[in-house]
């Protein structure tokens, strides 16, 4: 629909700007965790760590579900 009102090349080039921007953002996010696994890995084992208790909760909530 926005294509269809401001044309397919200015929609083309304001698309990509935006998705170069994003793209970025992560890159400097991955950068950044990187970092911190050299540099603190205690904070980043732990991060891990609740990550995966998280994860392990909602397959919980989710088998719950379908029992």
């Amino acid at each position: 629909m926005v294509r269809s009102k401001v044309g397919g090349s200015k929609f083309a080039e304001v698309y990509n700007t935006i998705r170069q921007g994003v793209l970025g953002v992560q890159r400097e996010r991955k950068i950044a965790r990187a970092l911190q696994h050299t540099t603190n890995p205690g904070a980043s084992a732990k991060r891990k760590i609740q990550r995966n208790v998280s994860k392990k909760g909602s397959r919980k909530r989710k088998d719950a579900v379908f029992a």
